[in-house]
C-alpha cells in the first residue's frame, strides 16, 4: 500500500504561515485561501447602483474578498470579481500565453480591470466602461461562481434565468457525474 503526503500551507490572516501535513489526503481543489480557509463563493444578492455609481458588494462576499480585490469584464455581458490571489493567478495565466495572444487578452481583460477597496460602508464605485459592457443602469444582481462572483445587470440576468436550457444543463451535470 502507497500513502502519499502533501502538505497544505495556511497563512493566517495574521501573516503567520502554518504547513499542515496531510497524509493519504487529496489535494484541496476549492479556490482562494483566505485567513486559512478555502473560499468558494455561493449564493446571488441584488443591490442597486447609487447616483454616484456605488454599489454595496454583498456583505456575504466582502469577508473572503478581502480589502482589495479586482474586478473586469468577460466576453459575455457581465462582470467578474477575484480575490487578490485569484487575480495574481488569472494574470499569471495571461502572461504565460503565446504574445499575440496575451496581448489581446490583458487590452480586453487587464486593460478595464478595476482595483476595488471598498469604502467604510463596503461600497465600491463601478467605472464607466465596466457598466457599459455590462450594460448596468440601476439594479445590479452578485452572483457567486466558485473563485469568482459574476455582476450582473438585474434586467440581463432575469433574462438569462428565463432562457436557460435546463435540459441541457441536466445533460452536461449527466456527463459529468455532477
Amino acid at each position: 500500500m502507497i500513502f502519499y503526503v502533501t502538505c497544505i500551507i495556511i497563512v493566517s490572516k495574521w501573516g503567520k504561515v502554518e504547513h499542515l501535513p496531510t497524509v493519504g489526503q487529496p489535494k484541496p481543489t476549492l479556490t482562494s485561501i483566505q485567513g486559512g480557509v478555502a473560499v468558494s463563493f455561493v449564493g446571488s444578492y441584488s443591490h442597486s447602483l447609487d447616483s454616484k455609481k456605488r454599489v454595496f458588494v454583498p456583505s456575504k462576499f466582502r469577508d473572503d474578498l478581502g480589502s482589495e480585490f479586482y474586478i473586469t469584464r468577460k466576453f459575455d455581458a457581465y462582470l467578474s470579481i477575484y480575490t487578490q490571489e485569484d487575480w495574481e493567478a488569472y494574470v499569471d495565466k495571461i502572461s504565460k500565453l503565446p504574445e499575440a495572444d496575451a496581448e489581446e487578452f490583458q487590452d480586453f481583460i487587464l486593460g478595464v480591470a478595476q482595483k476595488c477597496v471598498p469604502d467604510s460602508n463596503g461600497r465600491i464605485i463601478l467605472e464607466d466602461r465596466l457598466l457599459k459592457h455590462a450594460k448596468i443602469d440601476k439594479n445590479i444582481v452578485f452572483v457567486g461562481a466558485g473563485k469568482q462572483i459574476r455582476v450582473w445587470a438585474e434586467e440581463v440576468w432575469n433574462e438569462r434565468e428565463q432562457n436557460r436550457n435546463y435540459d441541457k444543463m441536466r445533460e452536461i451535470m449527466r456527463q459529468y457525474g455532477l
